[in-house]
This record gives C-alpha cells, sequence and structure tokens, in this order.
C-alpha cells in the first residue's frame, strides 16, 4: 500500500459520495417521508446498491492488501465474510420496513449497527497507512477478517433489501388476493 492514497480512488470515492449526498437528500424530500414514525427513513433504491460500492472504495484497497499477505489472510477473509452473511441477512429483514414504488424508494428502519459498521469503515479507512506497515501476526488476520465481514454484510445486506423491494413491487402489481369462498 503506497503512503498517498491514489488520487483516482479519491476522486471516485468523493464523486460517489456526492452521488450519494443528493439521493439521501432526494429521499428525505419525498412526500411519504413526512409521515413516518421515528426511527424510519425513506431512501431511494439506487442508493442501497450504491452502498457496498462506497464500501469497496473505502477499503477496497486495503482488502487486496491484505489478501497479497498470503493464503492465511485469504482464509481470515473469507471467514469473515461468513460471518457478514448471516449478518446481512438478518439486517435486511430487521431494516426493511416497506416498498414505496412510486419513488422507486424504501422505507428503512434506523438501527445501531448500521452506524456502528460505518465508523468501522471509516475508521479502517483512517487507519490505512499504519495498518498497512504491521508485518505480520493475528493483528493482520484479524484485520482481514473484519474487512471481509463489512464488506461482505453490505453486499448482502443491500441485495437482501433490493430483493425485498422487487417482491413488494411484485405482490403489489398481482393486487389484493382473491376471496374463495368455501364450500
Amino acid at each position: 500500500m503506497s503512503p498517498r492514497p491514489n488520487p483516482l480512488e479519491l476522486i471516485a470515492l468523493y464523486g460517489l459520495l456526492a452521488v450519494m449526498l443528493v439521493l439521501v437528500r432526494k429521499g428525505r424530500r419525498d412526500p411519504a417521508a413526512k409521515d413516518l414514525p421515528k426511527g424510519q427513513r425513506v431512501r431511494p433504491l439506487v442508493l442501497e446498491a450504491l452502498d457496498p460500492i462506497l464500501s469497496v472504495v473505502v477499503v477496497g484497497g486495503l482488502l487486496v492488501h491484505e489478501l497479497g499477505r498470503g493464503w492465511t489472510h485469504v482464509a481470515a477473509a473469507l471467514l469473515g465474510a461468513a460471518v457478514g452473511i448471516p449478518i446481512g441477512m438478518a439486517r435486511a429483514r430487521v431494516m426493511f420496513v416497506r416498498a414505496l414504488v412510486a419513488t422507486r424508494a424504501v422505507v428503512l428502519r434506523r438501527s445501531g449497527p448500521e452506524y456502528a459498521l460505518l465508523g468501522l469503515l471509516l475508521a479502517l479507512r483512517a487507519a490505512e497507512q499504519p495498518l498497512s506497515r504491521i508485518t505480520a501476526g493475528p493483528a493482520t488476520l484479524a484485520l482481514s477478517a473484519l474487512l471481509g465481514l463489512a464488506l461482505c454484510e453490505s453486499f448482502v445486506r443491500a441485495g437482501g433489501i433490493i430483493v425485498r423491494y422487487r417482491r413488494a413491487v411484485a405482490a403489489d402489481e398481482a393486487g389484493p388476493p382473491a376471496l374463495i369462498d368455501e364450500v
């Protein structure tokens, strides 16, 4: 890992953050956002799709560096990813409230783990240079596992929310279930 951030990574990061900021503001301006209970918010569906990409931009370079250290780091990252899968599935299930088909948005519950994961990604990004200088040991294996967990959780959570949105759209298009008289 080079001591200076790659200019292309910075451009991608700032560009992605600008797009995401515009989308967050769009969600806040959605008329449905005014009537939501505390702890819920409207987010455009595309913002959910961009969330894992942001995770890759933020810590992808560090993960690549860690994976290059050897098979044990690859195994640690895969173990972290395996832990991230059920966490992402559970978070998608808990966070998803409903689909807003008219505006291609979703209503999500806010959660503490959401902010904790964001904090973890930012902390890893801030500590990228010092962490890349650690030569070996349990600390680098733990770092590989954390990176694998964070990235995999982000992709699985976003994918789960998108799948739930699509199911809600399909159910909405199908209309209400027909009543059948029992004989």
